[in-house]
């Protein structure tokens, strides 16, 4: 039996790494049927990575139901929740989640929920506290060195950066988060040429997060052209991560290509119909492009396929205002 669950979390793992994430769903609905509630918790996280916050919750729910203390379906639980800005409910989960069991896992989401409620020094306490019970963790690390940067503690940056490299060396955000900590000292255009010095590397030519580093650089560097290419380039390459994905959409809004944006932004909320950012934008857009129909068409078909999509009526409701005409005032004639 273990060597069976083995081998379909491997094919499944495969898959997602292909970006065919729909075919490892349909390997995981299909073991989810059986009564194991291992299945089902698998089958919820992924729902959740991928935009299906709503599907996760009520999966991961179900779980609980039977086995309160299931400390894999409290963390996809806090994660689901932490997805649908429900932060006070993802933080109660992810802390029932930890007590159970601690994981990195539960541990860095619960550093962004403290990061979001009480700033990054607070985060950082509890980053510390986690690395007590689970020393030398890699993405604990990673969480570390980016909240020390935040915090302008840019030596010790770098020194949790280089830990969590060498805690996990085949990482790429590891390694692409301790090139960050070095160069974030540096003017953005002479770390923008470090950056491609780097990329012409055989080894790192194909890290789309170097990519998207690249864009971030050149962009403060006020190099808008060739911040673009870069962030092309990160969304192109495998896995080709919905991070990346969004970012690309939004570079290409600060660039001014709306029209391209907007195919963009109107795909991230097809994939995720709870990502604030892209829905925000989506509305924005579709009145300076003269686009509301096509945003009210999908807003709609989400409603269609998930009712209990709730928010989206709000983001219709707003669609409505600024396609409705100003009211004349009684001046007017």
């Amino acid at each position: 039996m273990v060597n069976d669950r083995d081998a379909l979390l491997a094919t499944v793992r495969a898959a997602e790494s292909t970006g065919e994430w729909r075919k490892a769903e349909a390997l995981l609905a299909v073991a989810a049927v059986s009564a194991d509630p291992f299945w089902r918790v698998c089958l919820a996280d992924l729902r959740c990575r991928h935009g299906q916050p709503e599907e996760a919750l009520a999966l991961a729910d179900a779980v609980l139901a039977d086995r309160p203390d299931d400390a894999a379906a409290l963390q996809v639980r806090g994660a689901a929740l932490w997805r649908l800005r429900r932060f006070l409910a993802a933080e109660e989960s992810l802390v029932a989640a930890w007590g159970a069991r601690p994981t990195a896992y539960a541990a860095c989401l619960l550093t962004r929920v403290r990061r979001r409620a009480a700033g990054a020094a607070a985060a950082l306490e509890w980053v510390d506290r986690a690395l007590r019970v689970l020393p030398g963790d890699g993405s604990l690390l990673r969480e570390r060195a980016t909240l020390l940067q935040r915090l302008g503690r840019q030596a010790e940056a770098v020194h949790a950066a280089r830990l969590a490299l060498e805690a996990s060396p085949r990482d790429g955000r590891a390694l692409v988060g301790w090139i960050s900590a070095r160069l974030a000292p540096l003017a953005p255009g002479v770390a923008a040429e470090e950056i491609s010095r780097l990329l012409r590397l055989p080894r790192l030519a194909a890290e789309p997060r170097l990519h998207a580093l690249l864009g971030a650089t050149l962009e403060r560097a006020g190099r808008p052209a060739e911040a673009l290419e870069a962030w092309r380039s990160a969304a192109a390459l495998p896995p080709r991560e919905p991070r990346d994905q969004a970012a690309l959409v939004f570079a290409l809004r600060r660039c001014g290509c709306r029209g391209e944006a907007f195919a963009g932004l109107c795909a991230l909320v097809r994939v995720d119909p709870t990502h604030v950012a892209a829905l925000a934008a989506l509305v924005a857009d579709a009145r300076t492009l003269g686009r509301q129909v096509e945003a009210r068409r999908l807003l709609h078909a989400l409603l269609r396929a998930d009712p209990g999509r709730r928010h989206l009526w709000g983001w219709l409701r707003r669609l409505a205002r600024l396609t409705e005409p100003a009211p004349r005032s009684k001046g007017a004639r």
